[in-house]
């Protein structure tokens, strides 16, 4: 992406808040600044500009530290997920979002304001992660990312329609989160899914337990050949931990868990009880946004990793990864420093 065109839509997003800039300045502290923008006051307030597509958090970071402005700086990009948003903001940057979001603040200067978006393709976006068949697929893409998935490979996976498969690829497709080989495009797709990514966890005050089955059977565990059936999984950090990312889980962690089906909340809940509180919680359980998690797990075992929970099934690494993108702080920050075995992939 080309600054030039970075300066100009920056110009083009203040004009929409009637604040007026240009592009002509003079050295100011040593050096040119990128825009001036004027203030009522007869005041200016220098910018410098940077220009990135779809940054992911840990882009805006590695920028934050090699970027050392005299100025105030300003990143203008194609998209902006939240999480980037809010690392930017962390920083003290300002950023334009093409998509329709301004934010600047230095000085007697204050602007946070949506604006006409600069993307054509903002809605079909939207509408192509926005339902529960899009979300379905892109984690499928996800999970798969060097495979080069075919409509029927998706169908597969997911469980979803042939013809609703093929409606959300070519909505990813049109947006450039997907590639026409069945490919993400990472770690853009992951950063678009992940503000989406919202189980609702149920706390229970008793911990369940997997060589129960007097009390289990009618929930469905599935701890007979896990990889091949539906049933529980250990989610969250727990999951990661399993698959060697740097958490800290003892014994008295409490799991989370991803199960089948509202139904089987309903159960657990019944057989179990709700914790009072969310921090005397002894596990939880949700269903996941993405149906078929539950449906392709991984049986923790195999992996070589010793873990108090090693006789649950885990969900597949990049649904523990969606999980810990909900946490802008702790989570996020084992995100940075963490890259699953093989045969899985980083795709954050």
């Amino acid at each position: 992406m080309r600054l030039p065109y970075a300066v100009d839509d920056l110009i083009a997003a203040l004009g929409c808040l009637a604040v007026e800039a240009t592009a002509e300045t003079e050295p100011g502290d040593g050096r040119a600044a990128d825009l001036a923008i004027l203030i009522p006051d007869g005041s200016r307030v220098l910018v410098d500009v940077k220009a990135l597509a779809g940054p992911s958090p840990a882009d805006i970071a590695r920028l934050v530290a090699r970027v050392r402005s005299v100025h105030t700086p300003v990143l203008v990009a194609d998209r902006l997920v939240p999480a980037s948003r809010q690392a930017l903001n962390d920083a003290g940057w300002g950023w334009l979002d093409r998509r329709g979001h301004l934010r600047l603040r230095s000085g007697p200067l204050i602007l946070d304001a949506d604006l006409p978006s600069m993307d054509a393709s903002t809605d079909r976006s939207r509408a192509a992660l926005d339902t529960h068949v899009g979300l379905d697929v892109a984690c499928a893409l996800l999970a798969y990312p060097t495979q080069g998935l075919s409509v029927r490979r998706v169908v597969d996976i997911t469980g979803r329609s042939l013809a609703a498969v093929h409606q959300a690829l070519t909505g990813l497709r049109k947006v450039g989160l997907a590639g026409r080989e069945g490919r993400p495009v990472v770690p853009e797709l992951f950063w678009e899914v992940s503000p989406r990514w919202r189980p609702r966890r149920i706390p229970l005050a008793r911990l369940p337990a997997a060589g129960d089955a007097r009390r289990t059977h009618q929930l469905g565990l599935g701890l007979d050949e896990p990889e091949s059936t539906e049933g529980w999984a250990v989610c969250d950090t727990i999951a990661a931990y399993a698959y060697g990312a740097p958490a800290v889980v003892q014994g008295g962690f409490p799991p989370d868990f991803y199960v089948p089906g509202d139904r089987v909340v309903r159960v657990a809940r019944h057989l179990y009880g709700d914790a009072i509180s969310h921090e005397g919680r002894a596990a939880t359980v949700a269903v996941p946004p993405a149906a078929w998690a539950c449906r392709r797990r991984v049986d923790t075992s195999k992996l070589g990793r010793h873990h108090p929970w090693a006789e649950w099934p885990a969900v597949h690494p990049v649904f523990a990864a969606l999980d810990l993108a909900v946490d802008p702080a702790r989570g996020r920050e084992i995100l940075d420093s963490w890259s699953p075995p093989d045969p899985f992939h980083r795709v954050w």
